[in-house]
């Protein structure tokens, strides 16, 4: 470690960065909200700074101008992703599409998953979207204090809907939406930036078992997920022959066009899950969404104003509506910049070394956009 910090100072200049310790470098300076910690390093070392995590090179992007430089303008060399040997290689056998690196899988997956999702057919789920809107609204007059599961079932009933077209779910802890749920904080948790010494030294997967009990815990949990996230598509695909293309779910959709993108069922099944796990990224907006208009009933009151105005009293807003909805639409946008459900963005791994304002990246560092 000791002779590479030494050939990337003869190649080029690190960003700065916060001190280390001796062999672990910045490792014991993460906490469960790093990101609040990255943006007091941005005000001290810049927009972009420099952490080694034991040897691993990590730099944090920490404005709109340097994320957009790199992980946009030079996206062929920031494409790829970190190795996630708990989230990625145990936890979902190598093919949860948010962790792929960048390559044939991740490109098949993509495109199948644009020809279903993309914004010109979208309007297809509409109704599913207001069905479940409604189920909502009802669920919050009827038990207003159990607010958070009334949006967690709505939204998880949602996906699940618009990915495997089952009908609505009665409760938040119904299957599969629970494991789903489940399986989400398991990733999210081993894909931390400190998720565990396995990400850092690749060899403790190796350990036996009996003496690393983490990697007992993620092989049961793994067959559990596959199981899970297989039976979908599996029922899906034999349950859903010959339904018409205007009328099918997504996966009815990939199973459709497996053959035309070489997916195998395996490959299939993990390119929904991340369409399933993605329910508590929007169950966490609109809780977001609540808090804000409870500290600031003046914009909820403004709000309410504009839906009398353009729909009046006598129905519920529709997607019809939503052009007409300007102040609404920036009240959403302004929810999810203020209070990110994913402050720290996805990491990126870089695939050859770079410079940037007279700085060395070298290859392999691990790039984090700081949203928050």
């Amino acid at each position: 470690m000791f002779n590479r910090r030494k050939r990337q100072t003869r190649r080029g200049q690190l960003p700065p960065g916060p001190p280390g310790a001796f062999f672990i470098g910045n490792l014991l300076q993460l906490s469960g909200d790093a990101w609040i910690q990255f943006s007091e390093w941005k005000n001290v070392y810049g927009p972009i700074f420099h952490l080694n995590l034991a040897g691993q090179d990590v730099v944090v992007l920490g404005n709109n101008t340097v994320a957009a430089d790199l992980l946009d303008r030079r996206a062929s060399i920031y494409s790829d992703r970190p190795r996630f040997t708990v989230a990625r290689e145990i936890l979902s056998e190598g093919l949860f599409f948010t962790f792929l690196p960048y390559g044939t899988i991740w490109r098949k997956m993509r495109r199948v998953g644009h020809e279903r999702l993309h914004k010109g057919v979208v309007n297809k789920f509409h109704h599913i979207q207001h069905g479940e809107t409604i189920r909502l609204l009802a669920d919050l007059l009827t038990n207003p204090g159990d607010w958070e599961n009334h949006v967690r079932r709505a939204v998880g009933s949602t996906v699940y809907s618009v990915a495997y077209a089952t009908p609505p779910l009665k409760n938040a802890t119904d299957s599969p939406l629970y494991e789903t749920l489940e399986f989400t904080k398991d990733v999210v948790h081993a894909a931390y930036i400190d998720g565990g010494l396995v990400e850092l030294f690749p060899w403790f997967r190796y350990c036996p078992q009996i003496i690393a009990p983490w990697k007992q815990k993620a092989l049961k949990a793994s067959v559990i997920y596959s199981e899970l996230f297989s039976g979908w598509f599996k029922h899906v695909k034999e349950s859903q022959v010959g339904v018409v293309e205007e009328h099918q779910c997504v996966a009815a959709y990939v199973a459709a066009k497996q053959i035309q993108h070489s997916l195998s069922d395996k490959e299939a099944s993990w390119m929904l899950a991340a369409l399933a796990a993605g329910s508590e990224t929007m169950s966490g907006v609109l809780a977001w969404f609540f808090l804000a208009m409870i500290q600031h009933p003046g914009i909820q009151k403004k709000a309410q104003e504009e839906i009398d105005k353009n729909v009046g009293r006598n129905r519920l807003p529709s997607f019809s509506d939503y052009d007409h909805l300007q102040y609404i639409r920036a009240i959403i946008r302004e929810v999810m910049r203020k209070d990110p459900v994913a402050p720290l963005g996805m990491q990126h791994r870089l695939t050859e070394d770079d410079f940037y304002h007279g700085y060395l990246i070298p290859k392999g560092t691990i790039c984090i956009p700081n949203v928050w």
